[in-house]
Formats: structure tokens, sequence, C-alpha cells
């Protein structure tokens, strides 16, 4: 009786003791996420998005960093995407151009939050003569990192100046070109130095959507111009010259849903009603 008595006990402490340490991993997995790219292409394992999975309502606040940290983790992602470079046919997830959001759904006044394989960026509308340069008599679209080098304040929490093109950190009045030059420090004016300014991307605009290559490499702005964006799509374009764009926040891992368009079967009786060639009885074999 009371050997039986303690063998439970026991059993019951180891049991809550391994539930306590799979909480603690879950939750330092969610703190660190945002902190760094993961260094995928040892694996070939595509990366978590269990960050921008959920809405922002309900996404936790990532674990507060020094400025140290997030340098260090930075340098590690650099080591990891030239390492896999090095090896020839890696599949660098970070060296690819990625569409992160619709021109319409943009708004060129304040900065726009976004999140891209597990990093959070701002993106906003550079006007200056440099934006002009690059993007057109409209400027141009940048993507920063969404924290200030100085505090780690939120950038999209701050203030766009178009006309000057520079994006103002709304916690001490920090500014950052187009390039995350940090051009206005106040109150630290006389020092000049590479850890105070922010982490940019490159950038186009095409298809009626920014496309970001969110590598930090330092030759980013020269690799990202060497690779192509994907073709356009005739049919996306209406008569007017405008982009069709339809967005929806499904509750689903991005490989079931990116294995679901490559699934044409499913058409027949999913979307039956849809389009008058969606019928079930006429599903034929795709495959042989």
């Amino acid at each position: 009786g009371s050997e039986s008595v303690g063998r439970a006990q026991m059993l019951t402490m180891l049991h809550r003791h391994a539930l306590a340490m799979v909480l603690l991993s879950l939750h330092c997995a969610d703190a660190f996420l945002p902190l760094s790219v993961p260094k995928l292409h040892r694996s070939q394992q595509a990366p978590s998005i269990r960050s921008w999975q959920r809405p922002l309502a309900s996404r936790k606040a990532p674990r507060v960093a020094s400025p140290s940290m997030v340098q260090v983790n930075d340098e590690q992602s650099t080591r990891s995407t030239d390492e896999a470079a090095k090896e020839g046919n890696a599949f660098v997830w970070t060296k690819n151009w990625y569409p992160v959001a619709g021109l319409i759904d943009l708004d060129p006044e304040v900065p726009n939050e976004r999140w891209i394989l597990g990093r959070k960026i701002v993106l906003w509308k550079d006007e200056s003569s440099a934006g002009k340069e690059q993007g057109g008599e409209d400027g141009c679209w940048r993507a920063v990192d969404d924290a200030c080098p100085h505090r780690l304040a939120s950038l999209s929490l701050g203030r766009v100046k178009r006309k000057e093109g520079c994006l103002m950190c709304r916690y001490h009045g920090w500014e950052f070109d187009g390039e995350g030059t940090c051009v206005k420090s106040p109150g630290d004016e006389e020092s000049s130095s590479a850890r105070h300014n922010s982490l940019s991307y490159p950038t186009q605009t095409a298809q009626g959507l920014v496309w970001v290559w969110p590598d930090n490499a330092a030759s980013r702005f020269v690799d990202a111009f060497m690779v192509d964006l994907p073709p356009e799509a005739p049919e996306c374009k209406k008569a007017d010259g405008k982009y069709a764009m339809h967005q929806f926040d499904i509750p689903c891992d991005w490989e079931i849903f990116t294995e679901n368009t490559f699934d044409p079967i499913h058409a027949m009786a999913t979307h039956e009603g849809t389009l008058p060639q969606y019928v079930p009885d006429d599903c034929v074999p795709q495959f042989k």
C-alpha cells in the first residue's frame, strides 16, 4: 500500500517536471524567435512561422534583449547564410525575394509593420531624391528591422518623413535614411558608429506588391538584384492595369497551405459551385 502510494507520488512529480520543461521550452522559443533568422540551410527545413501565424492581437511580446544580443544574433545569421552559399546547392531561405504586402494595403503616411521568416520589419515610403532615383517619381518603399538600434524601440511606432526620406524613432527621435544609416541622433551628435545604423533590406515594387529580400549579408544589395522576381501572372492583372488582390488569414501551417495549392484534385470537390468546371463527378486522374 505505502509502496504503491510512493510510486504514484513519484510518477506525479515526474509528470509535473516534464510538463514544466515543455512549457519552458515553448516560452523560450517564442521569446527568441523574432530576434534572428533560423539557421535553416543545415537541415533544409522551412522556418517556423508561429510568430506570424497568429493574429497580431494574440502574439506574445518578445523578450527584451540588449543591443549586443541582437548584434550577436545578426552576426551568427550572416555567418550561416555565407556558409550556406559556399555549400553550393544548399537552399538559403533568406536569399530570395518574398512578397510581403500589397500596395493597396500599405499607408505611405506611416510605418507599416510586417513579419517575414520570423523577423519583424517595417515598410515605409521614401519620396526623397534618393527614393525617386530607385523607385521613380513616386519614390520607393524601404524595409528595415522593427527595432531602433538605440534602445530597441519599435520603429513601426515612429514617424515617416517622406520628403526628407527618413524614418524617425518615437523614443528619442533618432532618424534613419533609406539605407538604414542613422542621420540624426539628438543628444548624441558627437559620436558616429555603425552600431547606430538600422539593418535595411533590398526592396522592389512589382505586380502590385512590395517584395523584400530578407537577408543580412553584407553583399545583400548586390545579391538581391542578381535574382529575378517570379514571372508575372497575366490573369491577375485587370483591364485598368491594376492587380486583383485577395488576402485571407488562415489558421494553418504554410506548408499545408502550399501543398493544397499544388493539389488540383481537391478543387473539384471543395470549390464545387464557384466555377462551372468545378464538378466532383468530372474529376479525372492527373497522374498515371
